[in-house]
C-alpha cells in the first residue's frame, strides 16, 4: 500500500515537474523573442528615423528587408510593441501578455521598465 502511495506521489510530482518547466521554457522563449524585437525596432528606427507601426512592420518593412521573421509568443499570441516608449522616448516597449493573455498582469513577458508610483 506504501509503495502505491510513493508510486502515485511521484508520478504527480513528475506531471507538475514537467508543466512547471515547460512554464519556464516558454518564458525563456518569450524574453528572447522581446529583446530581438526590441533590437529589430533599434535598426528600424536608424533605417528609417521613425518607429514601426507594430511587429509585422519590423516582419514586412517597407523596403522589403525583414528584421525579423514572422513572431508569435509561446502562447500562440502577437508580440505587442508601443514605439516610442512611454517610459523613454529613443526606445520601444515590446511585450508578450504571457499565459493569461491578459494586457496589465504580472506575468507577461516585457523589455519596458515599470514606473510603480503611478
Amino acid at each position: 500500500m506504501r509503495a502505491l502511495a510513493v508510486i502515485v506521489a511521484l508520478g504527480l510530482f513528475s506531471i507538475f515537474s514537467v508543466r512547471w518547466m515547460d512554464h519556464e521554457q516558454r518564458v525563456q522563449q518569450a524574453r528572447l523573442d522581446v529583446s530581438r524585437i526590441a533590437h529589430a525596432v533599434r535598426l528600424f528606427r536608424a533605417d528609417f528615423g521613425r518607429c514601426p507601426a507594430d511587429v509585422g512592420e519590423l516582419v514586412a518593412p517597407p523596403d522589403g528587408s525583414p528584421y525579423l521573421p514572422p513572431l508569435r509568443d509561446p502562447w500562440g499570441r502577437d508580440y505587442q510593441l508601443q514605439c516610442p516608449s512611454r517610459h523613454d522616448g529613443e526606445d520601444a516597449d515590446v511585450f508578450s501578455r504571457g499565459p493569461d493573455g491578459a494586457a496589465t498582469s504580472r506575468d507577461n513577458v516585457k523589455n519596458m521598465i515599470v514606473d510603480l508610483t503611478i
